[in-house]
């Protein structure tokens, strides 16, 4: 085998060993979340900030926002808002 096979076998066995240790670390801190509440109490805290919103989108710069999956909240000077 060439050299360059050789450094491409090693970059690819490299690369699966980064992600399958970032895939288990991942699943494994997912878990500990679910298990404590942690993941449940956040998702939670971002549904009653969102029943408190005010409607429509932000107009003016945001000072903090807070984001959990695919929901976010946003404080602004006029108000808090959710997406």
């Amino acid at each position: 085998m060439s050299l360059t096979v050789k450094l491409v076998a090693v970059a690819v066995l490299w690369a699966g060993s980064i992600y399958v240790t970032y895939d288990l670390t991942r699943t494994k801190w997912h878990s500990l979340g679910r298990t404590t509440g942690e993941i449940s109490g956040q998702a939670m805290v971002l549904k009653s900030l969102c029943e408190a919103s005010s409607p429509g989108e932000p107009t003016t710069e945001v000072i903090w926002s807070y984001s959990i999956k695919a929901e976010q909240v946003e404080l602004t000077p006029d108000g808090l808002f959710c997406r």
